[in-house]
């Protein structure tokens, strides 16, 4: 995530097409609120190793469930990255395999 929010802030010119701004601004947003998640989370998992007090875990949890969601909405931002593109892929067919 990290190198890709990088990569995007070094490539970026004045004359982006506007739905790959809007990707590059969630891929952004998405990263930041996954590392902000991560923090919480191991603060929460370090205070229930330490503690052991009741319902940390749960919130541990539910964190840990927040930076896999942020994780897989970071990766849906390529729908803007690659909206208008089509990919074919094709195979030699079986009589041409060498």
């Amino acid at each position: 995530m990290l190198i890709t929010c990088r990569l995007w802030f070094n490539i970026r010119r004045d004359g982006v097409h506007p739905q790959e701004k809007t990707s590059y601004v969630w891929k952004l947003r998405l990263f930041l609120f996954n590392i902000s998640c991560c923090a919480v989370a191991a603060y929460f998992f370090r205070r229930h190793n330490k503690f052991c007090e009741a319902g940390v875990y749960t919130v541990f949890a539910a964190f840990e469930y927040l930076v896999v969601f942020s994780n897989m909405a970071f990766h849906m931002t390529a729908f803007w990255d690659f909206g208008n593109t089509e990919v074919m892929v094709s195979t030699l067919p079986e009589d041409k395999w060498y």
